[in-house]
């Protein structure tokens, strides 16, 4: 008997960021076709979706695969394979992983390394964000414009952290080429000047005299964060260019966002799952140094703050930041804390928590989950509507989650190639169960049933911000940076 349709999820309530609705969703060569009540014709495969929620697949615009650790000594535990394998796991089909420009090497090159270490490798799809760490005396800049031709519209600049950082006169140069290029420009905001001093004293303070981790948590402040967004949010405004903050940990950061755009900045933001999930208590812990990363875990109170923004719509993305080491290299005897690989596992978890901390727990509605986990992402980075929501014309990229499902973290099977995951042992209630990408069905119920290659690279054009606050526009200019910082 011949099918009419690839794929068909029955009776799910679909959700989409401007709402949803109970329907069937059907799929015809990876794509979706039609949205009703009720789809006539046979799927090749069917899916129960009654008392399920179906939302677009997650779109993690913030990962590290197969990437080195600062100082160069070591390499993520996690390369396309296994990174994408564990975004699949937990309901995420588009990636969009950073690309470090190393010393001397134009921006093409960083990016035809970078696809030569996806190639054949990956479950989902998939896009790259070069980061600028050398100028080339300017030669890097004028690549810009014919990266975004090319399908690239997005770039990444430190403000801190050597050897990666810009400096503040690199990075308004930086945000000019852009304004000028059509490129949203990702910042990674802390004061270099700041942190370098309290990282200089603090690393110099034995372990007998205060833990390393004391010394970590106060080398990284919240208002190291707060000062940078204040300075480059000024910087963009100058210049027309939009920026993009990734993962705010703190109030500060959140209200020196506020600032940004009351002075008329386009400024857009980003969470992480641990910035929301766990806080600096962690760091008492024996395993402490497990929950090192940068910037660091924060208050309750910087929780709080970040909940609050999420709420009113003022944090368009969640993001995992997926950078993975195993115990043993993340619990080394290290002497100083700047010896200490930053980063954990979160792009299998991150959606999940989302939904069971956020939508089950009344923190925000289904149609901000889809928005925080999707839908502003395929907007901000150039994919939308080809992803990002579930509608005729939209690739089938889908996570079927089990609302009464209640998950134990330490219970789901992790496909991360790292040996731990920071957020084991948390309890939630909903769950994806199916994710599908491009119409297949890619993870099971806990098993991952696509092969890697699979996943494409993506050609991505930012469309016409029209009347939409979450497609960035370009006005680039010199001048006044308008209104004064109230």
């Amino acid at each position: 008997m011949a099918h009419e349709f690839q794929l068909v999820v029955r009776g799910a309530t679909v959700a989409n960021a401007d709402g949803h609705v109970v329907a069937d969703v059907a799929v015809r060569d990876g794509l979706v076709v039609e949205v009703g009540a009720q789809v006539a014709g046979r799927g090749e495969r069917e899916l129960d979706g009654r008392g399920k929620v179906l939302a677009p697949g997650g779109i993690d615009p913030h990962t590290h695969f197969h990437t080195p650790s600062p100082d160069g000594s070591l390499m993520s535990a996690d390369d396309y394979e296994s990174g994408t394998r564990a975004a699949a796991a937990g309901g995420v089909t588009t990636v969009i992983n950073y690309a470090f420009q190393q010393l001397g090497e134009s921006l093409w090159a960083t990016l035809e390394r970078e696809a030569a270490k996806a190639d054949g490798r990956a479950h989902v799809d998939y896009g790259f964000h070069p980061i600028l760490t050398d100028l080339l005396g300017g030669s890097a800049l004028a690549e810009i414009a014919p990266l975004v031709e090319a399908g690239c519209p997005s770039v990444k600049i430190f403000t801190a952290y050597d050897p990666f950082r810009v400096t503040d006169r690199e990075a308004i140069r930086v945000l000019a080429a852009a304004a000028r290029a059509g490129a949203l420009v990702n910042v990674h905001a802390e004061d270099d000047g700041l942190t370098h001093y309290l990282t200089d004293t603090l690393a110099a303070v034995p372990a007998t005299v205060e833990p390393i981790l004391s010394t970590f948590k106060r080398s990284r402040p919240e208002v190291a964060e707060e000062l940078a967004i204040e300075r480059i949010a000024v910087y963009a405004r100058t210049v027309g260019c939009p920026v993009y903050f990734v993962h705010l940990s703190s109030r500060g950061a959140v209200e020196a966002v506020r600032r940004g755009r009351a002075a008329g900045g386009q400024i857009f933001t980003e969470v992480r799952p641990a910035y929301l999930f766990l806080d600096e208590s962690r760091y008492d812990e024996p395993d402490g140094q497990r929950y090192v990363c940068v910037p660091p875990l924060r208050t309750a109170d910087d929780q709080a703050a970040l909940w609050d923004a999420i709420a009113a719509g003022e944090i368009e993305t969640s993001a995992s930041d997926h950078t993975t080491y195993s115990s043993a290299q993340k619990l080394g005897a290290y002497e100083s804390f700047v010896d200490i690989p930053p980063g954990f596992a979160s792009v299998q978890t991150g959606l999940g928590l989302l939904y069971g901390r956020g939508v089950a727990a009344g923190r925000m509605t289904l149609e901000q989950f889809v928005a925080i986990t999707s839908a502003n992402a395929a907007k901000l980075f150039g994919l939308w509507p080809r992803k990002g929501c579930i509608a005729p014309g939209a690739d089938a990229d889908l996570v079927l989650i089990d609302p009464d499902r209640t998950t134990t973290l330490a219970d789901e099977p992790l496909q991360s190639a790292s040996d731990y995951d920071p957020f084991v042992g948390i309890e939630v209630r909903g769950w994806p169960s199916v994710t599908v990408s491009r119409g297949d069905v890619v993870h099971h119920h806990g098993t991952i049933t696509s092969t890697p290659g699979r996943g494409r690279w993506l050609h991505r054009r930012l469309g016409d911000p029209g009347t939409d606050p979450a497609i960035p526009s370009f006005s680039p200019r010199t001048g006044s940076p308008g209104p004064a910082v109230p």
